[in-house]
Parts: C-alpha cells; structure tokens; sequence
C-alpha cells in the first residue's frame, strides 16, 4: 500500500507538532463528528496535504471543513460518498482548498455564492448528485476555478448567469444529464473555456449563438444526444476547433454545405444509426479538417462523389463497420480505413471479378488490408462495357394508402457519375412494357398517393454512359380500412362513430338516400373527430352512408341504416318530455318559495330598521320569526342595566 494507514489521534497529534494544524483560536465539534478515513502518503509532503472524510452529513461536514482550512499547506479534500444535502452556508474561508470532491452525495440545488468558502479552489467534483437547479451566480467569485464536473445529475436546463463568475475556467462537464436545449450565450464570460462536455443528454437543439465568444474552446463532446438538424450552424467560424464529437445522434442524412466553413480539425461522427447517405458538397470548403470518423454508422449505404469538395488537409477518412460500397473521391494521399467492407474507392470498380488485385497497391497512404483495392484507371476495364449498379434496396412491392405519400431513394454507383431517374410503366398482359412516363430525375421519390390509381408498376433507372440498369417495384393501394357504426338515430338525424386506422390523414363523410337518389352529400371530417352527427334527413328512409378518401370518393366504406318514422303526437308523451315538464313544475315552486321566504323577512327587517333599536322581549329576547308590527316591545341599551318601559302600538 503506498499510503500509510494512520489512527486518527495519532495523525492529529502529529500535525499539531509538525504545525499543520491550529486549533487555539476556534471553537469545534471533534473531528469525530466526520471520520478522518486516511492520509495518504504525501500528506506530509511540503506543498500539498490530501484528506478523505466519511460518514459526513451537512452539519458535521461544515465544522470539520472549517477544522480543515487551519492547514497551512494546499489541501485537497475528498468528501464524496457521504450524506451532504447542502452547502450553501458554510461560514469559514478555506482559502487553502485547492481541490474538493462532493461527488456521491445527496446535494439538489446550487445556490448563489454556494462556494464562496472556497473561492481559491481550482477543481470542484460534484458528479453523481441529484442536482436538478443550478442558479445564478452559483460560481460568483470562483475566478481561479479551472475544472467543474457537474456530470450525471438530474439537470434539465441551465439558467443564463449560472456560471458568472467562472472567467478562468478551462474544463466543464454536463454529461450524462437532462439537458434537452442549450441556448445562446448560456456560457457567457467563459472566456477561458477550451472543453465542454454535453455528451448522454437528450439535446435536440443548440442555439446558434450557443457558444458565442468562446474563442479558446477546443473541444465540443455532444455525443449521444438527440441532435437531427443536418446543418451545423452552431458552430460558429470564430471557433478554432481541434475535436467536435457528435456521434451516437439521430442525423438522418448530411446535404450540401451540411458542415461547410467551420474550423474543425477532428470530426467524430460514428456511431450514427439513422443516418443513410451524405450528399455532394457536405464537407463542402472544410479547410481544417484533417479526420473524418464515420465508422459504427451501421446504415450509411451511399457517399457522393463530391461530398469531400475543397477538404485539402484530409488525413484521414474511417467508414468501416458501415454499408457503403463507394466513397467520395478523396486525395491520394488520405488514409482510408474501411474495415469490414468490400469497398469500392472514387466510384471505380472491376467489371470482371476474375482480375487479380493483389499488385495493385502501390499508394502507401492506403490501409491495404482493409480496402479492396485502390486502383488507377488504366487498370480498370473499358467504362462502355461497365453498367452502374444500383445499391440501394428496393422492396418488390410497397402497400399504401389513399392520402400517403410513399419516399424512396436510389443510388448507384459506377465509374462515371450514373444519372437516375424515375418512371411510370405499362405493362400488357403478357409481361410486355408497353410504354413508360417520366416522373422526375434525382435519387429521391416522393409519390403522393391521390387515389387508388395511382397503383402500378414503377421503376428507378440509372444510366452511365450507353450502359443503364434498372430496379422494378410495385405500388399496391389498399382500400380504406375504417369500420362505421351508428350510435344513435331518429326521423331526422343518425349519429355514427369510427374505428381510427393509424394511416388516417383526411377523409370526408359522404350519405345518400338509397332508394331515391344516386349523389351524395360530402361533410368534411376532423382528424380528432371521433363521432360525426347527420342531420337534415327524412323519416323512414333507408341511407347509405360512407367515409372515404379526401381525394378519391371510390376508396370508400359504407353501411346501410334507415331513420325512424316521423314521432305521431297520440302516442302520449315522450318520457323525456315528461321528465323536463316535472322537473320545470318542481323549480318554479322552489323559487317561489325563496322569494316568498326573502320577502316575509325583508318585512322584518324593515320593521326593525325603522326604530334603530335591538328588539327584546321584556322578560327574554324574542325570536326573530315573531316580530310585526302587531307587538309591544322593551328596547334594551347595551350599555347599561336600564330597561325603557314598553312602547304600544300607537307609537310605532
């Protein structure tokens, strides 16, 4: 063991002798209150003395911290995995901490000036809390702070002035918190700052001012958030970046100028599930950039050629562990590595699989036992007699519904950039194409589906000099799917109810009379309707009634019910007739009789209000139902014993 296990009287008097520590002018609890665990072994040296407490809640922690700060070396004290709640209001200076550890314990809140008893410190641990709030001026006056580790607590948002104060500041971690948004200027007046980490939060957006006037930052981690927006623009020009990592996001895809004109020198972008493919000009004028990780990106099929257009510094390229078959044309001198990959380099590829490879590699910069080969093009077959191949997958056939709109995408790849587009075929009965109509170029297909005729046959063609390829599929259109039923009915109305398919978009209630009529009434519907009431229609007459497509009244599904007879007044009285007529009758009687009680009292009152007196009856007081104008009364002074003798009648 390299530290030396002392016993705690025995380190406390040896630090007296060695005069360490100076308890003569301060009143404590003992140093049992929080257990010195041990010392390491350079305690003792000249400029730096280590502590580790346990066993410490707030109170305790509070007067041996103050016990501590008598030392007369740096200190660096370790108090996690203990009991502490709060630090905000510990009383002593402690300028001799130079480092503290509170990670592990049970602290929420940071309040303003929460560190004021350690304002020389240069490190401060506090990952591994609850801390869910860090206000204002938390860190007010922490100018000689360099490192901050608030990673893996419960942080959901951060206010603006958190960390005012902090002007020194090199270092801060957020990871693994709640974070789902970062604003502009929340790291305002870190001008020193070179490394943020907000990696593992759920961040869906940065502000573009985000990182405004952080001018030393390095290094930016925002892996495994929940980033999507494929532009960049957080990343500020007046950035001089050596590392930005965002791996683990949900990128779908990355377009042109995606991650144009930033200073970035190492990009990190594995790891990246959902994205697909990278267009041309997405690292478009990147000048910094040096290397690009795009390995673990286990869905990423297609790169462009001129995804790496004006990237004159690139080293190095890692795509393996992805599903490309090609990759950007890049500079001879850049290192590819492409583990787990057949790959297929600037496009070029071999027509004869026969062609032996093994001689090939002269470019040293190349990982040759990871690529398939790097050929030069006079040792590639005639282009005229090498097709493009399309490499993404197409399904056979793809079901969908009126109102959907159905996206696809198709990329090829070939010696010479293929040209793709899309059509609409015709076929006879016997298989034969008859003709075909142009849909539209690119590698992308939204088909909107506006009725059920648009099924059929289709296909992505891609073409590379006389030479073209060509991937059928087709579009099958279901009918609607939406259960009817009615809930309630009369001569003049029906109410119906649906079942909510989950490709509802927009559908329209469409009745006619059957019998008498063949068009019908169209009533647009709500997509948050759940129950739709027909009014207007006669008695004792059979209705069709449908729900159908917006945009295709074909696609339809529909029932049958008939309205009731027209209501015949001798039948008696409807039962809900009855009931309102009841109940009307029972509360004209009840109003009656509260005004009639409202006005006997009014009666009273004014009888009372007339003399200004309190009435009493000459023995006991009477009640107030009793009083008219038709009694004697005795009027009694409150303020003395005295009875006025009674006043008749005649005088009121």
């Amino acid at each position: 063991m390299n530290g030396y296990i002392i016993n705690i009287e025995i380190a406390v008097l040896f630090l007296l002798s060695a005069g360490y520590l100076n308890f003569t002018n301060s009143e404590t609890t003992p140093l049992t209150d929080c257990h010195l665990k041990y010392l390491k072994e350079e305690t003792f040296s000249r400029d730096t003395v280590s502590v580790s407490v346990t066993d410490c809640t707030s109170e305790s922690f509070k007067n041996i911290l103050c016990q501590i700060c008598d030392f007369h070396q740096s200190v660096i004290v370790n108090v996690s995995w203990n009991k502490i709640h709060y630090i905000d209001d510990v009383e002593c200076n402690c300028s001799g901490i130079d480092e503290i550890d509170l990670s592990n314990n049970d602290l929420s809140t940071l309040e303003a000036n929460s560190f004021a008893f350690i304002q020389s410190a240069r490190s401060i641990r506090l990952e591994q809390n609850h801390i869910y709030q860090v206000k204002e001026h938390a860190f007010i006056g922490m100018e000689k702070l360099e490192i901050l580790d608030l990673s893996r607590n419960v942080l959901k948002y951060i206010n603006l002035n958190s960390f005012v104060g902090a002007v020194n500041l090199q270092e801060l971690n957020l990871s693994h918190n709640k974070l789902t948004k970062i604003a502009k200027n929340i790291f305002k007046g870190l001008s020193s700052l070179e490394i943020i980490n907000l990696s593992f939060n759920c961040i869906t957006h940065l502000d573009n001012l985000a990182f405004n006037n952080l001018e030393k930052l390095k290094t930016i981690n925002l892996a495994g958030n929940k980033l999507a927006q494929f532009k960049l623009d957080f990343v500020l020009p007046s950035l001089n970046l050596n590392e930005l990592d965002l791996s683990g996001n949900l990128f779908p895809h990355f377009e042109n100028e995606s991650l144009n004109n930033f200073e970035v020198r190492k990009l990190i972008l594995s790891g990246l599930e959902h994205l697909e493919y990278i267009l041309d000009g997405s690292f478009r004028n990147s000048e910094f950039l040096q290397i690009v990780n795009l390995s673990h990106c286990a869905n990423l099929l297609f790169m462009e050629d001129g995804a790496f257009v004006n990237t004159p510094n690139l080293l190095e390229l890692d795509v393996g562990y992805t599903k490309l078959k090609s990759v950007s044309k890049v500079y001879n001198d850049v290192t590819v590595n492409s583990k787990n990959l057949n790959l297929l380099l600037n496009g070029r590829q071999f027509c004869n699989d026969s062609i032996d490879i093994s001689n090939l590699y002269e470019d040293t910069s190349v990982d040759n036992s990871n690529i398939t080969h790097n050929a030069t093009g006079a040792d590639i077959q005639n282009s005229s007699s090498c097709p493009p191949v399309i490499i993404s997958e197409i399904k056979p056939v793809y079901h969908v519904y009126v109102g959907q709109t159905l996206q696809l995408q198709c990329f090829a790849i070939g010696h010479l950039k293929p040209y793709i587009y899309w059509e609409h075929v015709q076929f006879s009965y016997d298989g034969i194409e008859m003709n075909s109509q142009f849909i539209r170029s690119g590698y992308f297909l939204n088909l909107s589906i506006h009725s059920l005729s648009t099924a059929g046959r289709y296909k992505c063609v891609a073409e590379n000099g006389n030479q073209s390829v060509t991937k059928l599929f087709n579009v099958s259109v279901r009918h609607i799917d939406i259960g009817i039923r009615v809930l309630n009915k009369n001569s003049h109305s029906v109410l119906i109810t649906w079942t909510r398919p989950h490709h509802a978009i927009k559908y329209v209630v469409m009745h006619r009379a059957y019998e008498k009529v063949s068009s019908y009434m169209r009533q647009n519907i709500r997509r948050y309707w759940k129950v739709f009431l027909i009014t207007s229609l006669q008695p004792s007459t059979e209705y069709e009634i449908c729900i159908a497509s917006f945009s295709d009244d074909s696609d339809k599904n529909c029932i049958r019910t008939r309205t009731e007879k027209q209501s015949n007044p001798s039948r008696g009285i409807h039962h809900n007739t009855l009931v309102i007529t009841v109940l009307s009758i029972a509360g004209f009687l009840i109003i009656l009789f509260i005004l009639t009680t409202l006005y006997r009292c009014a009666d009273k009152i004014r009888v009372i209000r007339r003399h200004s007196v309190f009435i009493v009856g000459s023995s006991s007081r009477e009640c107030f139902a009793e009083v008219s104008s038709d009694n004697n009364y005795t009027f009694e002074n409150h303020h003395t014993d005295f009875l006025v003798e009674p006043i008749q009648k005649t005088q009121l």
